[in-house]
């Protein structure tokens, strides 16, 4: 007798916000100034986007293009647009309007979402490239909600899920002059971001701040769907600045960020006997004081001042740790 055929289910971390958003609908996902979105509403929200995606005749290896800073939408991307079955071409907002150009006509993108504050850098870099079709997303911004709402259906078409498919190709600025980009697989995406939930401690209290963009390629490019697969929460910053990070330590009780690996963890006063720390590793992390998780990634020029300014600010220190 022969025996049973094998069930197996392909990896792919499009699964982590479908779990995300089935275990704690109600709880807050994604945090971006005053918009907040519980894990239910993205989940709607990456759903209407591969739904839309696939109305407009997008699918299966067909590149989407998505220039923002880091951001729901974004974020949104990372799942929507695998689920179309589509390849996300993730682009860093920083890079020159030439540089982006090649990249979407090398890409063969036929799609692109621009923030709106990126919109003119966008707009001119696909009209370069040839990209048939521009989306401008974010506060103020209607092309991309118009397209959202017009999404038809419960579902995005099921097809053939490969795990070994490209589901990303992530381009950012390297160090010094230059480019890099990163291609990952569903199923090496899927394992890495296991991987990383492992490796910095992720769980359902942790809270991610965006301090290194969220498409970053120089180790954050598994993160958004890491922190996602740990129902964290993520905490967007459109400016590294030192008044942004500082308001956004204080006020989401963060626990997690993007720092540079040798960069030292600044001196802080002890915080109250009663209030309990959340997590602390390593000589300088155990004294008594901040308690973050440092997730050892390259930060962009500036940034690494900038929090720095951040976290020694003690009339912002009060409380982040609660």
């Amino acid at each position: 007798m022969l025996p049973p055929p094998s069930r197996r289910a392909a990896l792919s971390p499009v699964a982590f916000l479908e779990r995300a958003a089935s275990v704690f609908p109600g709880r807050t996902g994604v945090v971006d100034g005053e918009r907040r979105w519980t894990w239910a509403q993205l989940a709607e929200r990456a759903r209407r986007l591969a739904v839309a995606l696939q109305q407009a005749g997008i699918g299966h290896g067909d590149r989407v293009a998505i220039v923002a800073p880091s951001s729901p939408e974004l974020l949104e991307a990372h799942f929507g647009v695998p689920a179309a079955g589509a390849v996300l071409v993730a682009v860093d907002g920083r890079l020159a309007e030439a540089e982006i150009a090649d990249m979407l006509e090398r890409s063969l993108v036929r799609l692109l979402v621009v923030d709106a504050g990126l919109e003119p850098l966008g707009a001119a870099a696909a009209g370069r490239a040839g990209v048939p079709r521009v989306l401008v997303c974010g506060p103020g911004a209607d092309s991309y909600e118009a397209f959202l709402a017009g999404a038809r259906g419960d579902r995005p078409a099921a097809g053939p899920v490969f795990e070994e498919d490209v589901l990303s190709v992530t381009y950012g600025a390297a160090a010094g002059d230059g480019t890099a980009g990163v291609a990952t697989t569903h199923r090496a995406a899927y394992l890495d971001a296991l991987a990383e939930v492992h490796h910095a401690r992720l769980d359902t209290r942790s809270v991610y701040l965006w301090t290194v963009p969220l498409l970053h390629a120089g180790g954050g490019v598994s993160f958004p769907w890491a922190v996602t697969a740990a129902a964290a929460k993520h905490v967007c910053v459109r400016e590294v600045d030192e008044a942004t990070l500082g308001r956004r330590l204080a006020e989401e009780g963060v626990t997690h960020l993007g720092a540079l690996p040798s960069a030292p963890a600044p001196a802080e006063p002890a915080p109250p006997a009663t209030q309990e720390p959340l997590w602390s590793r390593g000589r300088a992390e155990e004294a008594p004081g901040f308690r973050i998780r440092r997730v050892p990634v390259a930060l962009e020029a500036g940034a690494d001042s900038a929090l720095a300014l951040a976290l020694a600010a003690p009339r912002r220190r009060a409380g982040v740790a609660a």
